[in-house]
């Protein structure tokens, strides 16, 4: 099933591609994706060297929606603490809920839980402080550590607390519970 999203992702590709170089007035060069993929790493790099997935996470959350379709059709999702970037852009977005089924989607598919942002902050530590339980269980689940101290010497629960009530009792609970 991989491989025919993926040939059907290189097709959808290649006639976009098509249709922009016939109609420069649509103005969008930049769409073109297809001459950017590297099939050997298959990585998309963008023309400043960028990897696609990285500037989509730098763009976030204004990029969710083109982020969960790229990983969706099975972009790589390990390395660069890419689930942490993720969860940190949910912290501070209005649409967090979106931030954070994306989340889910990663770690579904085998995202790195361990890396952590600056200050040492990792997933743990985010996904208490949204109030994610379900996520948050899913981290621990998959080696997740519910006692990780970041910069500050602050863990988990911590973070939980300054969730709303109901979110912060049911974080909590799935802390002391791991």
């Amino acid at each position: 099933l991989k491989a025919a999203e993926r040939a059907i992702t290189i097709m959808m590709f290649k006639l976009e591609g098509q249709l922009i170089a016939r109609n420069h007035d649509f103005q969008m060069e930049s769409r073109r994706l297809l001459h950017h993929i590297d099939f050997r790493s298959s990585y998309a790099r963008l023309g400043d060297g960028r990897c696609l997935l990285d500037a989509l996470v730098d763009a976030l959350p204004a990029s969710a929606a083109a982020l969960a379709r790229l990983v969706q059709h099975a972009a790589p999702v390990g390395g660069s603490a890419l689930l942490a970037r993720v969860l940190a852009a949910a912290t501070t977005s209005t649409d967090s809920a979106a931030l954070v089924a994306l989340a889910v989607e990663l770690v579904e598919r085998g995202a790195d839980t361990f890396g952590r942002l600056a200050g040492d902050t990792t997933a743990v530590h985010l996904a208490a402080g949204l109030g994610a339980a379900p996520l948050l269980a899913a981290l621990l689940e998959r080696g997740g550590d519910a006692n990780a101290r970041d910069a500050r010497g602050r863990m988990p629960l911590h973070f939980a607390l300054k969730a709303e009530l109901a979110q912060a009792v049911a974080s909590a609970r799935v802390l002391i519970r791991h």
